[in-house]
């Protein structure tokens, strides 16, 4: 019901069901449930924008999955973690928290989630200014992206490998993996990334044109 109601984007009425749900689980001494529900209010309070409450369910959720070494969890846990640090603004704490995650799903061969967290790191690294570094990081996952078929993910990697080159300046290469991307995103229906293409590729066009 929790994750129901947040699908349905009625975070207070998930809360309300996941925190029912942990207690119950805290009472049959359910460990692994316990873990997931924990995670689960921290997803809760991050689309809430309630960072530091976020970071505290995620931090509690940690600590049961590596004592039921539930190394998935773990890996899923540390990740987040490097979210809610970057939003935050502490980006360098998220980068120790992601290379930690990433770690993780390689020793589980977590395809999927080691994409996410080289993709997430790309990101700290533009952040960062740190542009040549954050394109190992985006081209990495690509790949990833590429082998899974995860096509979602894919365009996502294309649109930020097109962003670290334009801020490289290189508006030919930018505009390139712009123009890949927007395709993926047509394809996969994602239209925060249609429209943050678009956006992107007009400017880059008017520049040239300027």
């Amino acid at each position: 019901m929790g994750i129901e109601y947040k699908n349905l984007g009625e975070l207070r009425k998930a809360i309300a069901c996941y925190e029912q749900a942990l207690k119950i689980a805290q009472e049959i001494g359910d460990k692994q449930v316990e873990g997931s529900c924990l995670g689960n209010l921290g997803n809760a309070y991050y689309y809430l924008g309630e960072l530091r409450k976020a970071i505290g369910y995620y931090k509690q959720a940690l600590k049961i999955h590596k004592q039921i070494k539930d190394k998935r969890g773990e890996g899923i846990d540390l990740g987040n973690l490097g979210i809610e640090y970057n939003e935050l603004g502490k980006v360098k704490k998220a980068i120790e928290y992601y290379k930690q995650a990433l770690k993780i799903a390689r020793e589980i061969r977590d395809r999927r989630n080691e994409g996410i967290w080289l993709g997430n790191l790309g990101n700290a690294y533009i952040e960062l200014g740190e542009i040549k570094k954050a394109i190992e990081y985006y081209e990495q996952a690509l790949k990833i992206d590429q082998k899974i078929e995860n096509r979602r993910g894919e365009g996502i990697e294309l649109g930020n490998l097109g962003l670290a080159y334009s801020h490289l300046g290189e508006t030919e290469k930018a505009i390139e993996y712009y123009e890949y991307a927007f395709k993926i995103a047509q394809e996969t229906e994602n239209r925060k990334l249609i429209s943050f293409c678009e956006r992107n590729l007009e400017e880059l066009k008017n520049s040239v044109v300027s």
